[in-house]
């Protein structure tokens, strides 16, 4: 239930009436006390086990091909950008004198708005010298796909800009070291989240993913950018969106740590604490196990042993170091 307050927070915020602080003290309460990141057994993985650190990528980078997209329906942005222009455009001519309160109206809420405004201007009315809507209204039909796909392509730039770092909130799941832990011969890495501060970064940029069967839909908060005042804005939504994931990765009990920059950089490592616990899977060799042993060693990190049960389809873990 928390993860729907979670999300009504964040889709009910505004810039007159902010509730992101309300979310994330919603997740501040239900942060897992610790994240587990498997690995494969390669240089890459430990290096980044001997560095405290973890790669930080784009979407882009992840083997689904979802990860962090979004749904918009530009047509219905590019309607509500002209009808944002209605009553602008019937005030520089005039048109308040001539057509009626209701007839603005109807123009507004049109497919077409512009055009539908321009056929009830009466034949016969002529305007002054200089003064021509029906160029206008065309010189706009011309240059608002533009600026509606500079908005598009915004939006497109910032899951660009994000980078994103992804843990699991168990370490037992047999999927999740098949799939991620070359077939349970890598290891899992064990961040204790309870020790830090409110203020650490990991606390702060950590959220948990939604699962759904559907992308996120952009369309209402595009169209807000025409259509809304300031103050009715919801700057929070390009985050949730990049919080929701296709339902079948449910299994995977994702946290995943976010980090929006104002600008395109290189996917990196990223500083984080000293891991607490490494656990080894099930069929890794003994020359590996003793290698990871002593890096854990030189760490003061705890090793424990992956075991396959015999009497149930469970994973279950022996401290050995």
């Amino acid at each position: 239930m928390w993860i729907s307050d979670f999300i009504s927070c964040l889709e009910k915020s505004t810039v007159a009436n902010p509730r992101l602080a309300d979310a994330l003290a919603i997740k501040e309460k239900h942060l897992p006390k610790r994240i587990y990141k498997y690995r494969s057994d390669d240089d890459f993985s430990r290096t980044n086990l001997r560095d405290d650190t973890v790669w930080i990528c784009s979407p882009e980078a992840y083997n689904d091909p979802y990860d962090c997209l979004f749904t918009v329906a530009e047509n219905d942005v590019m309607v509500a950008a002209k009808r944002s222009l209605v009553g602008y455009f019937a005030k520089i001519y005039k048109l308040h004198d001539i057509l009626a309160p209701a007839t603005i109206q109807l123009a507004e809420i049109s497919d077409d708005p512009l055009k539908t405004l321009l056929q009830a201007i009466p034949p016969a009315h002529s305007f002054p010298e200089g003064a021509n809507p029906r160029q206008m209204a065309d010189f706009i039909s011309l240059t608002i796909p533009k600026y509606v796909g500079d908005a598009m392509a915004f939006l497109r730039q910032v899951r660009d800009a994000t980078k994103v770092c992804s843990f699991s909130k168990r370490n037992d799941s047999i999927l999740m070291w098949s799939h991620y832990a070359n077939y349970h011969k890598g290891f899992c890495v064990e961040y204790e989240i309870d020790p830090l501060p409110p203020d650490h970064f990991l606390r702060q940029n950590l959220y948990p993913v939604i699962y759904s069967s559907s992308l996120y839909d952009l369309t209402g908060w595009s169209t807000s950018l025409f259509s809304s005042p300031r103050e009715q804005f919801n700057p929070s939504l390009v985050l949730l969106a990049m919080l929701h994931k296709y339902r079948d990765w449910h299994y995977e009990k994702e946290w995943r740590l976010i980090l929006t920059e104002p600008r395109l950089t290189r996917d990196r490592p990223l500083q984080v604490p000293r891991p607490s616990r490494v656990f080894l899977g099930s069929r890794m060799e003994e020359g590996q196990k003793c290698e990871l042993t002593q890096i854990c060693a030189t760490k003061s990190v705890e090793v424990w042993q992956m075991g396959r049960s015999l009497d149930a389809f469970q994973l279950k873990a022996k401290r050995t170091a």
